[in-house]
């Protein structure tokens, strides 16, 4: 083993967590045959040795199904790119995303398996002296004519490397430069490759010379493939090519690109990089601040914050232990950044705020942040986050909104959209701002005074939504409706003043404290006082809304509450009596009830995976006129594809006013089953646990959609990892009570031993 070490200008002592976590960045191309197998081998092996284990998938350009079976197997992120641009870029696409202290990229296929992967991350922890990458050398000791290929492929590129590049007599055992195994201290790993340009499999090369001109630490550790029988190099014509990369490496040194202060520009997405992957599409480089501040030492604890708020689907977080006026603003900077890179039109941004007391000055700090990138910010002041979908939709501007949904009063968050309302979350860009904040974590803060203009939208947002109904077709229904003192304290009223409904309106006030019950709907303990309140009024039904007004639970008129399911299938009856034959979406976790209204209305019925950013891909890939999901969100097309409680509502009444019956009688063709409710359980390994599942019931009918589900005929479930903790969520129906609790109690056992 040997020690690679000079002085230079990187700091040289890496400070590891009491319990490193690790990244494992898998580059795939055409990997359909490989890649779940290796995420599960990677789980397996290695998440009881490292107390976080993130693994991120990058598809470069796969024409077969590499990245829906990377998610589908679990993999953390998954990068797509719209097509093939090398290695290089693909690692160089993970090691930005990553977020853990050690960095360390392998073959797909695992030809350095995850006891090789622990050897060369062991070694770099165990290394003193400032070791910040540790670098795998194949052990050719074997000697076939794969190997002996191989060795003189990379003995010339060797060669090459050291005459045109000057490599120093030191370095000259570095020959193999093309093993697929190395390890990095995450600062140093992201200031190498915030620099790299090499896309191709000379991306190696580059790394050796950056890290030879900056001085960085680094050890070699002697690693053996799984197999040897084949070689991949061809002497000749990827020397070729190696050669024409040194050239290029050897101009961008001249050039200064390889500068450390280069390192601290903030990381352009790859430039064909698409919507839905972590790093935004069509992202050329924008011009760097004016006055750009020198890079600060990176603060862990903001770090810490940064990684505990930004969730699957928005970005949420205790304030102001987690959240607070300085966050937002990098947050601030790294969403205009984002919105640049993703649309260089983008001009305007839009941003409001629920009614929580923390909103006013949240939104200040990242208002003025947004603002200080050339921006034009317009302050939408207290909106419900279907006002802020509305307004990004109908003016065309992507947008933020302060709020923290349903959550106790000490959180707040951000939801964040493209223009036309475009989500924003979880493999469609989330990740990419999340980076994009570390880098921002690690300059000094110097946002500008900003000039923002006012609009009130919700004029216009009323007229909206009256438009989804036929006014004259309304009854003079008596309503309950229980804002909760949230936001739906401010849209609902003044919608359904303008209707010919009889208004009983329970906790109306906007307040941020939520003093009379949490603004939670889908617990059954915040619907009593709207359950008490119709019986007593003899209302025809009582309507809940979520504290930021996109969610929306209903109870019929003898207080019995509808699930999101019941409601959904309500929902599509009222919506395709006026479209036929349109397609209508609904999650996996929606009752099999849900499909089969659809169907029997003369819908096409379209399964997604959970959550906003799916259905909302699905409804601009399909023209579906209507969307759902089990926990209360419902997607209109007309809504520019996005979910509102209020719309959901006012279709509702207008399908009541309708018919002759009550709404207790309208629910029961759409309540065939008896489900199980979801069920969560705690496991150390979600992909294994799931995976032994599958083999349990491997000979009935499974579908790998979203997590897995399997269909027994008279009952049928589905289990999903959650995005954030280590659970499984369980979601069970069968055709009888007794079925459905028995059921669920085998699942649980398998699922507990």
């Amino acid at each position: 083993m040997a020690d690679e070490t000079a002085s230079g200008p990187v700091p040289k002592q890496p400070s590891w967590s009491p319990h490193p976590s690790l990244s494992v960045v898998l580059p795939a191309y055409n990997a359909a045959d490989c890649v779940a197998s290796s995420i599960w081998h990677l789980r397996s092996e290695l998440s009881g040795v490292y107390p976080k284990l993130e693994i991120v998938v990058v598809d470069d350009g796969s024409t077969d199904q590499t990245h829906q079976l990377a998610e589908q197997a679990g993999a953390d992120q998954v990068i797509v790119f719209s097509h093939n641009k090398g290695k290089g870029a693909a690692v160089r696409a993970g090691v930005q995303a990553a977020s853990c202290d050690v960095i360390a990229f392998t073959d797909v296929d695992l030809s350095y398996g995850p006891d090789v992967i622990r050897q060369v991350v062991d070694t770099l922890l165990d290394s003193q002296d400032g070791v910040q990458v540790c670098v795998g050398s194949r052990s050719l000791g074997q000697k076939n004519s794969a190997t002996r290929m191989r060795q003189a492929g990379s003995t010339f590129i060797g060669w090459l490397a050291r005459t045109f590049l000057r490599f120093k007599s030191q370095h000259e055992s570095i020959d193999d430069t093309q093993c697929g195994i190395k390890a990095f201290e995450k600062h140093c790993a992201k200031r190498i490759f915030a620099v790299g340009k090499i896309d191709r499999f000379a991306f190696d090369i580059e790394l050796f010379h950056i890290m030879f001109s900056w001085g960085i630490a680094f050890k070699t550790v002697e690693v053996s493939p799984r197999a040897t029988e084949t070689s991949t190099v061809k002497v000749l014509r990827d020397g070729f090519k190696t050669f024409v990369d040194i050239v290029r490496i050897a101009r961008f040194q001249r050039a200064g690109a390889y500068s450390p202060i280069a390192a601290e520009a903030p990381v352009s997405a790859p430039p064909d990089a698409p919507a839905r992957a972590a790093l935004a599409r069509s992202a050329p480089a924008q011009p760097a601040p004016v006055n750009p501040t020198p890079a600060q030492p990176a603060n862990p604890a903001a770090e810490q914050a940064l990684d505990a708020v930004v969730k699957s689907y928005d970005i949420r977080g205790k304030v102001p232990a987690q959240l607070n006026e300085a966050l937002t603003e990098k947050l601030g900077l790294a969403l205009a950044q984002f919105w640049q890179e993703d649309d260089p039109t983008v001009s305007k941004v839009l941003c409001g705020r629920d009614m929580r007391s923390s909103g006013e000055a949240l939104a200040q700090s990242f208002m003025q942040a947004v603002s200080s990138r050339g921006l034009e910010v317009i302050d939408l002041g207290l909106v419900s986050t279907d006002m802020l979908y509305f307004a990004s939709g109908s003016l065309d501007v992507p947008g933020a909104v302060f709020t923290a949904s349903h959550n106790p009063q000490e959180y707040n968050g951000i939801k964040v959209c493209r223009r036309q309302a475009a989500p924003i979350g979880a493999g469609t860009g989330l990740e990419r701002v999340k980076q994009l904040a570390k880098l921002e974590l690690q300059q000094e803060s110097n946002s500008a005074p900003a000039a923002i203009s006012q609009l009130d939208i919700l004029p216009e947002f009323v007229q909206h939504v009256i438009s989804f109904v036929d006014v004259s077709k309304l009854k003079p229904l008596r309503v309950v409706v229980d804002c909760a003192n949230g936001m739906a304290s401010l849209a609902a009223p003044a919608v359904l003043k303008k209707l010919p409904f009889e208004m009983i309106w329970l906790y109306q006030e906007l307040d941020g404290t939520f003093p009379n019950h949490p603004a939670d709907p889908l617990n059954p303990e915040n619907l009593r006082d709207l359950q008490a309140k119709v019986l007593e009024t003899s209302a025809d039904l009582g309507i809940a809304f979520d504290g930021d007004g996109d969610r929306v639970f209903f109870v019929d008129e003898q207080a019995v509450p509808l699930s999101g399911s019941v409601t959904l299938g309500i929902l599509a009856s009222a919506v395709l009596a006026k479209h036929s034959g349109a397609t209508v979406l609904h999650n996996v976790v929606c009752s099999r009830a849900v499909a089969e209204i659809i169907g029997e209305k003369g819908g096409q019925p379209l399964a997604t995976k959970v959550g906003h950013s799916h259905i909302k891909a699905q409804m601009s890939a399909t023209g579906a006129i209507l969307g759902g999901e089990h926990s209360g969100h419902f997607y209109f097309r007309d809504n520019f594809k996005a979910d509102s409680g209020i719309i959901a509502a006012v279709i509702l009444l207008e399908l009541l006013s309708q018919t002759s019956q009550a709404l207790s009688q309208l629910r029961q063709p759409c309540e065939r089953y008896f489900a199980s409710g979801e069920k969560n359980f705690e496991v150390p390994n979600a992909a294994a646990t799931m995976e032994t599942i599958a083999k349990h019931f491997g000979s009935l009918p499974q579908d790998r959609l979203d997590g897995l589900s399997v269909d027994a005929g008279t009952w049928w479930f589905n289990v999903r990892p959650s995005q954030t903790e280590p659970l499984l969520r369980v979601n069970l129906e069968a055709t009888t009570a007794d079925e459905c609790q028995a059921r669920l109690a085998e699942l649980s056992q398998l699922i507990q031993t």
